[in-house]
C-alpha cells in the first residue's frame, strides 16, 4: 500500500461454461493487474469446448481451478467463494474484462474507508474491440434507487466489490435465480451496508448474442421484472402503481421486440408474444408499433423476409 502497509487480499471468482473464445482475455485482464495479493479462482462447469486447455495454460498463476458439472452459474460462484480467503470479494463472468490497475484502486478505497463493505464503480457494454455500446455511470445509490434498474440506476456486476463480512451476512447466491442472482444479492447487501462509489471505469461487459443480458433474451427481462415487482414494497405504497406500470411497460417493450424479430424470419408463435405485449402495457405496445411498423420499416422487413425465404429455397435445392 502507499502507506507501507500490506495490500488486502482480493479474491476474484471466474465462473465459466463453454466461453473458450472469451475466457483468456478475462483471465489476462485479472492477472496483468499486477496486484500483489490476489486470489484468482476459476470454476468451470465441465465445458466441452477449449476452455480447459486455456485454463491449464494459466494454472501456475491461479489459486485454484476445477472443471466439473455444477447446478449453474450461481452454484459455480458459491463454490468459488467457499475456496476463497480474501478480505475483498468479487466475481467476473468469463466474457467480461477488468480495466488496468483497478484492483489497486479498489484496495485503496477499502483501506481508506474502514466501514466500506460494498463498492461500485463505472462500467460499459462493448462488442468486439473498442466498440463501446453503452457507458454505465455509478453512484452511491440508496436501496430504493435499485428499483430504477431500467433507468440506468443499476450496478454493473463486474464493477462491484464487497467484503467477506458482507458475503457472510448476505450470501450465498440463490440457485433459483439464474438471471437475477446478482440483483438479489445487491438488494440484500444494500439493505445492511452503505454503497460507496469509486469514480473510475472498473470493468467492461461484453455484449453478444449468447450473453444472459442480451436484449434478445426475453427470459432475462421477465426475471428482472419479476424481481423488481417483488421489491416494490421497498418504495412508499403510493408509488406501487407507478412501478407496476413502468415494469409492465419494460417487459411489454421486450416482448414486442422479440415478436418483431421473429416475424421477420417467419415464426408463427410471434402472434402470442404480440398479444402478451399488448396485455402487459397497451400504451407501450402502441408506441412500439408506431416506432417499428412505419411504412419504411414494413418495406424493409418484407424485403428481409422475402430474401430469407429465397435463401432457404436455395439451400433446400
Amino acid at each position: 500500500m502507499p502507506d507501507g502497509s500490506l495490500w488486502p487480499k482480493i479474491s476474484v471468482i471466474i465462473p465459466n461454461y463453454n466461453y473458450g473464445q472469451f475466457i483468456e482475455e478475462t483471465i489476462r485482464s485479472i492477472l496483468l493487474q499486477g496486484y500483489p495479493n490476489l486470489e484468482c479462482i476459476i470454476i468451470d462447469g465441465a465445458s466441452t469446448d477449449n476452455s480447459v486447455e486455456i485454463i491449464k495454460n494459466y494454472e501456475p498463476w491461479l489459486t485454484y481451478w476445477t472443471s466439473e458439472k455444477d447446478k449453474g452459474q450461481s452454484d459455480a460462484i458459491n463454490k468459488g467463494m467457499k475456496k476463497s480467503s480474501g478480505e475483498i470479494l468479487s466475481w467476473i463472468c468469463s466474457d467480461d474484462i477488468f480495466q488496468k490497475d483497478v484492483l489497486q484502486k479498489v484496495a485503496i478505497k477499502f483501506k481508506e474507508t474502514p466501514d466500506c463493505h460494498f463498492l461500485t464503480g463505472d462500467g460499459y457494454y462493448f462488442t468486439g474491440i473498442n466498440n463501446v455500446l453503452h457507458y454505465i455511470k455509478g453512484a452511491e445509490y440508496k436501496l430504493i434507487d435499485l428499483l430504477d434498474y431500467d433507468l440506468d440506476k443499476y450496478l454493473p456486476q463486474p464493477s462491484v466489490f464487497f467484503s467477506r463480512i458482507a458475503w457472510q451476512d448476505c450470501g450465498p447466491l440463490s440457485l433459483k435465480a439464474d438471471y437475477t442472482m446478482d440483483l438479489e444479492l445487491w438488494f440484500k447487501i444494500r439493505s445492511r451496508y452503505y454503497l460507496y462509489y469509486l469514480p473510475c471505469t472498473i470493468a467492461g461487459l461484453r455484449f453478444h448474442d449468447f450473453s444472459k443480458v442480451s436484449s434478445k433474451n426475453i427470459h432475462f427481462t421477465k426475471a428482472v421484472r419479476k424481481l423488481m415487482l417483488e421489491k416494490i414494497k421497498l418504495a412508499p405504497a403510493y408509488l406501487w402503481p407507478y412501478y407496476l406500470m413502468r415494469w409492465n411497460s419494460f417487459y411489454s417493450k421486450y416482448l414486442f421486440y422479440t415478436a418483431r424479430k421473429g416475424l421477420i424470419i417467419g415464426f408463427f408463435w410471434t402472434g402470442k408474444l404480440f398479444i402478451l405485449s399488448l396485455c402487459y402495457s397497451p400504451f407501450e405496445f402502441i408506441r412500439s408499433f408506431k416506432t417499428h411498423f412505419t411504412i419504411r420499416t414494413i418495406k424493409r422487413n418484407v424485403k428481409v423476409c422475402f430474401r430469407n425465404k429465397i435463401n432457404l429455397f436455395k439451400i433446400k435445392n
